[in-house]
């Protein structure tokens, strides 16, 4: 398996508007003047998602540094698809795997809790948590969800409720990325992780 091999975009005007739509959903906003907007620290991915806009959709955008903050914002300007995207944000479920992997791109993380690397997906809204398990399970995925977790920061005095998924099954975590795939740089680090443990797992996986 190489990095080519898990970097999966939608491959089709319909899928990739899945896609887009969760990803505004979780990670972005539609603003006062009808630009859908969304947030991500790698300029190339958001510019990735715009040049899409713009193939499928005909959709101009911009991708600009947010001041202040170690972010860029990608703006997607286009009447007719913000429109769209805004009566599908109304009652919004998770339904597709675009829809998952809106998700994951905008509140998934890869990491090393000690024991080895993890996928988690964190929300404040369990009821998408639940949505994503079932999916996930759909496709052989198993998933450990926990809900109504509680958290205080001590910087700002609060206590947070949160409810998240977790991957961390050597052979999960290779279905995950083969399935819902990579299209952030900074998680494809994945691949190499995955690739050092092969020796002792399921390689028709890989």
């Amino acid at each position: 398996m190489k990095n080519a091999d898990i970097i999966i975009w939608p491959h089709t005007k319909e899928d990739f508007y899945e896609y887009l739509v969760s990803l505004v959903k979780f990670d972005g906003y539609i603003d006062s003047n009808k630009r859908a907007v969304i947030y991500d620290p790698e300029h190339s991915f958001l510019d990735m998602v715009g040049r899409y806009a713009k193939m499928y959709f005909g959709a101009n955008y911009s991708v600009v540094p947010r001041h202040n903050y170690n972010v860029n914002t990608l703006r997607i300007y286009g009447k007719n698809l913000v429109s769209e995207i805004k009566q599908e944000l109304i009652n919004f479920k998770l339904r597709t795997l675009n829809h998952v992997r809106g998700l994951f791109d905008a509140e998934g993380s890869i990491y090393n809790d000690g024991f080895g690397l993890r996928i988690e997906i964190k929300l404040k809204d369990r009821d998408y948590i639940k949505q994503l398990s079932k999916i996930l399970s759909k496709f052989g995925i198993a998933n450990y969800a926990e809900y109504d977790k509680k958290y205080f920061d001590p910087r700002k005095n609060k206590t947070y409720v949160y409810s998240r998924l977790r991957i961390r099954a050597y052979n999960d975590l290779i279905r995950f990325i083969k399935i819902v795939g990579i299209r952030q740089e900074r998680k494809l680090h994945i691949h190499s992780y995955l690739e050092s443990k092969s020796s002792s797992y399921d390689t028709t996986l890989l």
